[in-house]
């Protein structure tokens, strides 16, 4: 019991090295960055016009961009919407 302080702090350098500091700092920042990251590079994409082909068997899906129903019974549509208006 006299020496568990000596032993301790012994035990602390032991563990605390450059790569454990390094690995300290620099996992918080990776966390960040790759939480973050793409939500930026989101937001830097200007919105660009999709193309939706909605392919149906409900006679009654009339979506805007107009279509019909093909020989088969298929309902076939296309919309033209960015994606901010699709959500």
């Amino acid at each position: 019991m006299k020496h568990s302080l000596a032993i301790a702090a012994w035990e602390i350098k032991k563990i605390v090295n450059r790569s454990f500091l390094l690995s300290l700092l620099l996992t918080p920042v990776l966390m960040l960055l790759f939480s973050v990251g793409p939500n930026l590079l989101f937001r830097l994409v200007p919105e660009q016009m999709i193309k939706l082909y909605v392919v149906s068997t409900r006679p009654g899906l009339n979506l805007q961009g107009g279509g019909g129903f093909d020989n088969n019974g298929y309902n076939l549509s296309a919309v033209c919407a960015t994606r901010s208006q699709l959500v």
